[in-house]
């Protein structure tokens, strides 16, 4: 964008907000995690322009403004966030949850505050729209309250960009409910970040799911352990968790129920594809250890579209299981 489109009609001095902002080149960061042409800040005539849109866009609406000066600070708005590259779509959902664009010097002292924080500012705001409206100090307050709780901060909220939109104490709740169900919560979330998105009692229901499956299968440790093991199981459905428990049941040797929680972490981190048409190709009756189970898994080298096509092609013939896998697949 050139400096003339970001020309914006003057507003009288008195109109003038305070603590007025300006770019400079430790803006270079986020800015260029937007795709700005870093090049903005060698055109003398673009930098004017863009200084010039943020403090009319800095205005407060929430004051008595005729038509031409309201229009003229929500034009900067828009104006700024063109200049950005934010998709039209993406502000326009902003603007339908809040009655008008935040003020520019708030939306640039957040993006400094999410980039020191080490965030990923616009992959942020691309999964959480919204958070073009956060204000800096509420930033900081969530992230010190994921620091105080163990968590890997900037780790967690970029995999996860919607626990920057939690509150505290709603953060604090799911962590105390992990902990509540025996898990290492801080593990659990710093490994699946995910996990701070799951509500308590789906939590709770998969935890159950995987305590009866411990005891139906005999093994010798506790569904927790399997959990801290590898987080993102809570992540799975109970339709897929009920196939991996019949292949368990069925095809794994028995001596496997005392194996560590760890092993079976690296065994199960193939798509669940892969072990069905693996164990496809095994006599009925024959059984494996985890080791050999993930060694055939790794063998199927097939795209995830070959894969669902085989699985439909044999499902008929996997019995139990693949009558499991086509209601997995239909859910």
């Amino acid at each position: 964008m050139n400096a003339t489109a970001l020309e914006i009609k003057p507003l009288t001095e008195e109109q003038n907000a305070p603590d007025m902002i300006e770019l400079t080149s430790q803006d270079q960061l986020w800015l260029s995690s937007f795709g700005v042409d870093p090049e903005w800040e060698n055109d003398e005539a673009l930098k004017l322009a863009l200084n010039e849109t943020i403090a009319t866009g800095s205005l407060r609406l929430n004051r008595p403004l005729n038509q031409d000066e309201w229009e003229s600070i929500a034009s900067a708005r828009w104006s700024f966030f063109d200049f950005l590259g934010l998709p039209a779509e993406l502000v326009d959902f902003y603007q339908s949850e809040k009655p008008s664009l935040t003020p520019l010097d708030i939306f640039i002292r957040n993006q400094r505050v999410m980039q020191s924080l080490g965030l990923n500012v616009i992959k942020v705001i691309n999964a959480q729209p919204l958070a073009i409206g956060y204000a800096p100090e509420s930033v900081r307050d969530k992230m010190a309250n994921l620091t105080a709780l163990d968590l890997n901060a900037p780790k967690v909220v970029n995999a996860h960009p919607a626990a920057i939109s939690y509150a505290p104490e709603s953060v604090r709740d799911k962590m105390a409910n992990l902990t509540a169900l025996g898990l290492n919560a801080a593990k659990v979330v710093n490994a699946h970040p995910s996990a701070l998105g799951y509500a308590p009692e789906l939590v709770r229901e998969k935890i159950r799911f995987l305590q009866r499956s411990a005891k139906l299968l005999k093994w010798q440790y506790f569904a927790e352990d399997l959990v801290s093991a590898r987080p993102v199981l809570l992540g799975y459905s109970t339709k897929k968790l009920a196939i991996f428990r019949r292949l368990a049941a069925y095809h794994l040797d028995p001596s496997e129920r005392t194996t560590e929680p760890n092993k079976f972490s690296n065994a199960l981190i193939l798509p669940l594809e892969q072990y069905i048409i693996a164990l496809n190709r095994i006599d009925d009756d024959q059984t494996l250890s985890v080791t050999e189970l993930a060694k055939m898994a790794r063998q199927i080298k097939l795209s995830s579209s070959e894969r669902k096509q085989m699985l439909d092609e044999i499902s008929p013939s996997l019995g139990r299981i693949g009558i499991m896998y086509s209601a997995y697949r239909d859910k």
